[in-house]
C-alpha cells in the first residue's frame, strides 16, 4: 500500500513539473519588446488592413517599426500592426557541421600535435596529440558555426506579437 501511494506522490509531482515547464514556456504574443530586441532579423509583418511587408527589421520603437523590403524601407505605426512573425533558421544542420568539422580538426590537430616533435619528452611530451586535437577541435567547431550560419535555411516562421 505504501509504495503504490509512493509511486503514485511521484506520478503527480513529474505531472506538476511537466505542467509548470510547459506552462512557463509560453509566451505573450502582444508583448511589443519582443519585437525591439529583433532588430536586423528577418521579418513579416502583417497589417490590420491585410497587407504583408516580408524583409529585415530596421528599427522598432514603441510608436512604430521600419522594415527593409527589397530595396525600400516600409513604416509601419504599431497600432496598424496586425502581427509580426519572425523567420526561423533551419538548426537541424548546425549540429552536423559543428560536430563533423570539430572531429576533423581534432584529428588534424592531434596529427600536427604528434608530428612537431614525436620524440620529445619535456614541454608537452606525451600530451602533445592531445593539445592539438584540443586546438584543432575547438578551431573546428568554430568554423562548423560559421559554414552553418551562412548555409541555414528559412524553414518557419514564430508570431513574435499579435496585436491585442
Amino acid at each position: 500500500m505504501l509504495a503504490t501511494l509512493g509511486k503514485r506522490s511521484l506520478a503527480a509531482i513529474a505531472l506538476l513539473s511537466l505542467i509548470a515547464i510547459v506552462a512557463s514556456g509560453q509566451q505573450n504574443p502582444s508583448d511589443w519588446k519582443k519585437v525591439k530586441k529583433k532588430v536586423r532579423a528577418p521579418v513579416v509583418v502583417i497589417t490590420k488592413s491585410g497587407q504583408s511587408f516580408d524583409g529585415n527589421l530596421l528599427e522598432a520603437t514603441d510608436e512604430s517599426l521600419k522594415v527593409r523590403v527589397q530595396d525600400q524601407t516600409q513604416e509601419v505605426k504599431k497600432d496598424d500592426v496586425a502581427e509580426v512573425r519572425i523567420k526561423k533558421k533551419g538548426g537541424g544542420r548546425k549540429a552536423a557541421w559543428i560536430g563533423g568539422l570539430a572531429a576533423a580538426g581534432f584529428g588534424i590537430g592531434a596529427a600536427i600535435g604528434k608530428a612537431a616533435n614525436p620524440y620529445d619528452d619535456s614541454g608537452w611530451g606525451p600530451f602533445g596529440p592531445w593539445i592539438g586535437g584540443a586546438i584543432g577541435a575547438a578551431g573546428g567547431a568554430l568554423t562548423g558555426a560559421v559554414v552553418a550560419d551562412k548555409r541555414a535555411k528559412i524553414v518557419g516562421e514564430e508570431t513574435i506579437y499579435k496585436a491585442p
